[in-house]
């Protein structure tokens, strides 16, 4: 631990991110990883969220409706029909419903903010997402580098700027 005090002003290196995802993995709390690295739980926190990686599903609604439960819909794809959409076998009601809304997972929701070291994560039907120290790391570079740098702009842009000016 560093002394119980926080650093304020210095960027997360590598090796901080790299601590984040090893402790998420491990199950930490927010408070034991910031504690451990010196930082402000919010810090943490922004930090998971911000470059934390969405799986791409192959399902398209891959969790189901929250409302499907209670759902007594009929007649979204035509009049004719009288079985209850949500068990219809021809067409998948997510695709017309208005009511349609995503189940989300409390974890998504709150801290960890990520599916590192969820127990169910390779059944769970739901978004998942993912902190790595990879793609962290060259999200920040990449932020560094390009804050850094001049604007993109031709001679001829800046030229025509000038005269609107």
């Amino acid at each position: 631990m560093l002394d119980n005090k926080k650093i304020k002003g210095k960027h997360l290196t590598i090796h901080d991110r790299t601590f984040i995802e090893d402790a998420l993995t491990a199950g930490h709390t927010l408070k034991d990883i910031a504690d451990r690295l010196g930082k402000d739980t919010s810090t943490i926190s922004k930090e998971i969220k911000k470059n934390r990686i969405r799986k791409e599903s192959k399902h398209e609604f891959l969790g189901g409706c929250i409302n499907r439960s209670k759902c007594r819909k009929k007649h979204l794809c035509n009049d004719a029909c009288e079985i209850l959409c949500k068990k219809c076998t021809t067409r998948n009601c997510y695709r017309y419903c208005p009511d349609f809304t995503s189940k989300t997972c409390e974890r998504i929701m709150k801290f960890p903010h990520v599916c590192n070291g969820c127990e169910t994560k390779t059944t769970c039907k739901l978004h998942k997402y993912r902190y790595s120290t990879k793609h962290a790391e060259a999200s920040y570079r990449d932020k560094l580098e390009t804050s850094r740098s001049g604007i993109n702009i031709t001679k001829s842009e800046l030229e025509a700027l000038d005269r609107l000016i």
